[in-house]
This record gives structure tokens, C-alpha cells and sequence, in this order.
């Protein structure tokens, strides 16, 4: 499943939230199948996201947001001490 060894790593922030959104309001059709992200609009990110096909909505959902959360903490504990939550210190501009 995970064929090329990437993970979820290629897969940018902004993706994986209107991949979740898309799972919220509804607009995907389980398993997640790489011609259901085509017919969302999602061609891009199809490519890149061999781990998330064969999910259902509740794993979709869990991994996405779990995904996000890691990499948020991550952030934080990467940013400079006293550097407000949800900062850009420390990114390229």
C-alpha cells in the first residue's frame, strides 16, 4: 500500500484539510479509491496519496487528522521558546 515509501510526507498541509474537509461534508465515497480524488477534483494529491486508498471515512478521518496534529506539534516544539502558537518564526519566506 504504501508503495513508494513517502507516506503522507508529500502531502502538504493545506491537502490534508480539503481532503478532511471533503470527508466532512461528505463529497467522497468509500474505500477511498485514487478515481474518487480524481472525480473530486483532488488529481494532484492522487498521486501522492497511496496511503490513504482503501480507507473507509472514519480512517480516513482519523489518520488525516492525526497526520495534522503530529505535524503541528512538531512545529511547535521546533519553534523557538516564547514564539506564540501557529507562528511563522522560524519558516523561509
Amino acid at each position: 500500500m504504501l508503495g513508494t515509501g513517502h507516506g503522507l510526507t508529500r502531502i502538504s498541509d493545506e491537502e490534508l484539510r480539503t481532503l478532511l474537509r471533503a470527508a466532512y461534508h461528505g463529497k467522497l465515497r468509500y474505500p477511498l479509491r485514487r478515481s474518487e480524488l480524481l472525480a473530486q477534483g483532488l488529481g494532484e494529491l492522487a498521486d501522492r496519496a497511496e496511503a490513504l486508498l482503501g480507507l473507509d471515512e472514519r480512517g480516513l478521518r482519523t489518520v488525516v487528522a492525526c497526520v495534522l496534529a503530529e505535524r503541528e506539534a512538531a512545529r511547535r516544539r521546533a519553534a523557538p521558546k516564547g514564539t506564540p502558537p501557529n507562528s511563522n518564526a522560524g519558516e523561509a519566506p
